[in-house]
């Protein structure tokens, strides 16, 4: 049995995309984060036309006037900014529960175990906690680098290094689901992680460079999560072998 290591996890990631196109039963599941990506979207964007103009006239002291005008249009078009970038960023985690169905089909076709069926509002507060974890740890390093970043010279070090902090912080949320779906407590799923790092920068690594692409990231989402499935089913059936027989050959 191979130790897991950088190459099975970059190879865990591109294996995803095969493992979700051989899995019929999943595809419905996958399609759920591009649908609630464009309802959220739609939703936010009908709110803001709605609603942005008038309070703009109130603010206005309800005046007319070509800069009223204008300023109601300036501030839809920048509400309409702001709905499509909320909308792509809440996303992932209202699609927790499919994505952690597509898990339990992928594990499936990998052999594994059934899990147990969770209700709707734990599976959307695992998502939710999950990216709410990679949010603040990424924004966190993101702060103290640009500080770093501001000594001269520092830029060549600090820029690639947010690029890999932004990697790593993926490719835990995106592997989290797998370990969450087997019920395994969130203060051992980051020892997983911690002790498998260089498996998660390897598939995180493909990860980074989709979500490089605009909107790349959720459009490949269900690939990933399959990708992290294969990957996480590898390392636990690693570690979950006696250390005398992981040398032998399979």
């Amino acid at each position: 049995m191979r130790e897991p290591g950088f190459s099975l996890g970059l190879s865990s990631f591109f294996r995803g995309f095969g493992l979700l196109a051989s899995t019929p039963k999943a595809y419905p599941f996958a399609l759920v984060p591009v649908v609630m990506a464009v309802l959220l979207t739609t939703g936010l964007s009908i709110l803001s036309v709605l609603v942005v103009p008038a309070l703009v006239e109130r603010w206005a002291g309800g005046g007319g006037g070509f800069w009223v005008g204008a300023l109601q249009v300036l501030a839809t078009v920048a509400f309409l900014i702001l709905s499509t970038l909320v909308g792509l960023a809440l996303a992932q985690p209202a699609s927790g529960p499919a994505l952690e169905a597509l898990v339990r089909r992928i594990e499936e076709r990998l052999g594994a175990p059934a899990r147990p069926e969770t209700p709707f509002l734990t599976e959307v507060a695992r998502s939710a906690g999950s990216a709410l974890i990679a949010l603040s740890g990424g924004l966190t390093a993101f702060f103290v680098l640009t500080l770093v970043g501001l000594i001269p010279g520092a830029a060549v070090v600090t820029v690639p290094l947010k690029f890999l902090c932004a990697v790593l912080f993926i490719g835990w949320d995106v592997c989290d689901y797998p370990l969450s779906v087997r019920g395994i407590p969130l203060r051992e799923r980051l020892r997983i992680v911690w002790r498998n790092l260089g498996s998660i920068f390897g598939f995180a690594l493909g990860l980074g460079l989709i979500a490089l692409v605009p909107c790349g990231f959720l459009l490949l989402l269900p690939a990933g999560v399959a990708g992290a499935t294969c990957l996480m089913h590898e390392i636990l059936r690693w570690e979950s072998t006696p250390r005398e027989l992981r040398r032998l050959p399979p």
